[in-house]
C-alpha cells in the first residue's frame, strides 16, 4: 500500500485540498467584487463558483458517501471548461494556460483520492 493511499495521509491530503477549494472560493469572490481581476469570466460565473467551491471545501472535510459522485460531475465540467481553454490557448497562442492546467491537475488528483477512499471503505 502506498503512503498516499493510507487513510490518515489521504485524510490530510483531502483536508488540504478542501482548504485549496476554500481559497478558490475567495478568489471567485474577489473577482466578483473586483471584475478587473478576471475580466474574461462573468460575474454570474464567479458568483456560482463561490458557492460551488465552498460546497466542495465542506464536502472534502465531511465526505458524505454521495460526495464522490457529486465531485465527478464537477470534474467533468472542469475538464470541459478548463480543458477546452487549455487546448484553445495552446492551439492559438502556443502557450500554456497555467491556471487551467493547475485546476485540471488538482481536480484529477482530488477525484483519484476520493475514488481510492471510496474503494477502500467498500472493502
Amino acid at each position: 500500500m502506498s503512503r498516499v493511499s493510507t487513510p490518515k495521509t489521504r485524510a490530510i491530503a483531502l483536508g488540504a485540498l478542501g482548504a485549496l477549494f476554500g481559497l478558490a472560493a475567495i478568489y471567485h469572490l474577489a473577482a466578483l467584487l473586483w471584475p478587473k481581476l478576471d475580466a474574461q469570466s462573468s460575474p454570474g460565473r464567479h458568483g456560482l463558483f463561490v458557492a460551488i467551491d465552498m460546497l466542495v471545501a465542506i464536502g472534502l472535510y465531511r465526505r458524505p458517501s454521495f460526495f464522490f459522485w457529486v465531485f465527478c460531475l464537477l470534474g467533468i465540467q472542469q475538464w470541459l471548461s478548463h480543458g477546452g481553454a487549455l487546448l484553445r490557448q495552446f492551439a492559438t497562442a502556443h502557450t500554456l494556460d497555467w491556471q487551467s492546467l493547475i485546476v485540471l491537475l488538482v481536480v484529477s488528483f482530488t477525484a483519484w483520492l476520493l475514488w481510492t477512499e471510496r474503494r477502500q471503505t467498500r472493502r
